[in-house]
């Protein structure tokens, strides 16, 4: 069981349409962001949990991929196994890069 986040562009694009700026670039520096906390805060054994990782762009998203089939269990846990999370943490952190990002990219 991989995990993954994707974080829906749509609703900011209908939003900010009218307003001149690179929302994309802004929204790829997010999702690096989140993806390098991510790695950082990933329980490190053998180190293939954060090396299969990344970034895939979608239309009106973009994924931040963890492609390791255990990494599911270790952000949520088991019935066997305390949760490790962290990606959700890193995406909560994330928040308030993106909007930051924006601010600086809008008001160029």
């Amino acid at each position: 069981m991989s995990i993954s986040v994707s974080v829906d562009t749509s609703k900011l694009n209908a939003l900010l349409a009218k307003v001149p700026g690179n929302k994309q670039t802004a929204v790829m520096g997010a999702a690096s962001y989140v993806l390098g906390e991510a790695r950082k805060n990933a329980p490190y054994r053998t180190g293939d949990l954060k090396r299969n990782s990344g970034l895939t762009p979608n239309a009106g998203f973009i994924n931040v991929e963890f492609w390791q089939p255990y990494g599911g269990y270790v952000e949520l846990g088991t019935w066997k196994m305390a949760a490790r999370p962290f990606l959700t943490p890193s995406v909560a952190k994330g928040e308030s890069r993106l909007i930051q990002l924006l601010k600086e990219g809008l008001l160029k």
